[in-house]
């Protein structure tokens, strides 16, 4: 055999020995393990730490946090792929999903009756305010008021928290064992729209009197006025009665124009 011949034959066997042994590029989609995939927890009532982790398909979960819940009765019992049944996730598991997904935390909730009021703060200047409902710990919310989009704000749903905070479903387990507040979460859309609130203290004294804030974001810092033989209560959108909406620094700004908010005020029992 000429030695031509002879390194034809051998690249061809190189050749061949390449493409068994998958040392080639994968034909196919899909992540066939080199790329890492994120893992995000949901405590389901509960928190944990950290809320994500990245892992390899093909390999184990390996450590995995331990969640904790605000009522001491409640005993984790592991992550699970879905909120309720799905399969139970240890550290030894191997991922078989080639996508992020979640893992959800379960409980083992003792036999309760204990009710709890849930009350609702929409966070803006709309109304009406959704009624508050009676939930049963150690059971799920059940139906939640669903505020509506606008074309500046994304309503995404009910958080424990004005800021972050777990975000509660229908499906939630209910394990803050007393009355508690959801906070409505706004994703506003994209704008720079600037508008000038005007403070208006009711015969008392304010600096600034005036401020500018952006549609679609929090109104931030607001001033504290000052008023002989009264205190001051907070900022609202009418001058009088119950039907104004209190502002805070941490109410969205939804009104694309400018506006006034009101100081309120109650005497001095002297």
């Amino acid at each position: 055999m000429s030695k031509k011949n002879i390194s034809v034959t051998i690249a061809l066997i190189l050749i061949l020995a390449f493409l068994i042994t998958g040392c080639g590029p994968t034909s196919g989609g899909g992540n066939n393990g080199s790329v890492p995939i994120v893992v995000t927890f949901d405590a389901q009532g509960g928190t944990v730490s950290p809320k994500t982790k990245e892992v390899t398909v093909g390999l184990t979960y390996g450590p995995l946090p331990t969640p904790t819940s605000t009522n001491a009765d409640f005993t984790f019992t592991g992550w699970y792929t879905e909120p309720t049944l799905g399969t139970k996730i240890t550290e030894d598991s191997i991922v078989s999903n080639t996508n992020n997904h979640t893992l959800y935390a379960r409980w083992e909730i003792p036999l309760t009756t204990k009710k709890v009021t849930v009350t609702f703060n929409r966070r803006d200047d709309k109304t009406p305010i959704p009624d508050p409902i009676t939930v049963t710990v150690g059971s799920a919310y059940g139906t939640l008021p669903k505020l509506t989009s606008t074309w500046l704000l994304k309503f995404e749903g009910w958080f424990t928290e004005k800021v972050d905070g777990d975000k509660i479903t229908k499906d939630t387990i209910v394990t803050i064992d007393h009355d508690h507040t959801l906070y409505a979460h706004w994703k506003p859309h994209s704008t720079t729209k600037k508008v000038t609130v005007t403070f208006d203290a009711q015969g008392g004294t304010v600096n600034p009197e005036t401020k500018e804030v952006t549609v679609g974001s929090t109104y931030g810092q607001l001033p504290t006025p000052t008023k002989m033989l009264n205190f001051f209560t907070g900022w609202a959108t009418t001058k009088t009665g119950e039907l104004g909406i209190r502002i805070t620094e941490d109410s969205i700004v939804t009104n694309t124009e400018n506006h006034t908010l009101y100081a309120r005020w109650k005497r001095w029992e002297l």
